[in-house]
């Protein structure tokens, strides 16, 4: 993504993904910094991003973000939503804020769906702010 950028107010009032709806069946790799996500809407999961498929592998990695106030009106996860295959996955947050992201079911930032062996890293360093 180019940087630094800002998706604010993205909305999908039905569906799932409220600024991203990302379908892949092999490889998903994504690296975002100096970005911000804010009040994105999904109404169902996946207020910032919602991912379709269980790819193979899924890496994300988000670096001097402001995740703020998303939200996943009927489902799951209120900024990401991401299922998880038998593969491994990366999450990685870092010198970043999480505040105010609310799913309307489970997780509130993240939901990570599928078999809890499948996450190989989820770390969340040097966060400014935790307020969800």
């Amino acid at each position: 993504m180019t940087q630094p950028s800002e998706y604010t107010s993205l909305v999908t009032t039905t569906l799932e993904g409220g600024a991203f709806y990302i379908s892949a069946a092999k490889l998903i790799e994504i690296q975002i910094s100096d970005t911000t996500f804010s009040t994105n809407f999904a109404g169902t999961s996946g207020g910032g991003f919602y991912f379709a498929t269980a790819a193979d592998r899924v890496d994300v990695k988000i670096t001097n973000g402001v995740i703020n106030s998303n939200k996943a009106k009927a489902g799951h996860g209120g900024f990401m939503y991401m299922p998880v295959t038998s593969l491994s996955s990366d999450v990685i947050i870092d010198s970043s804020e999480l505040t105010a992201n609310l799913a309307s079911v489970d997780g509130g930032v993240f939901y990570m769906a599928g078999a809890p062996t499948a996450i190989k890293f989820l770390k969340l360093t040097n966060l400014g702010k935790i307020d969800n």
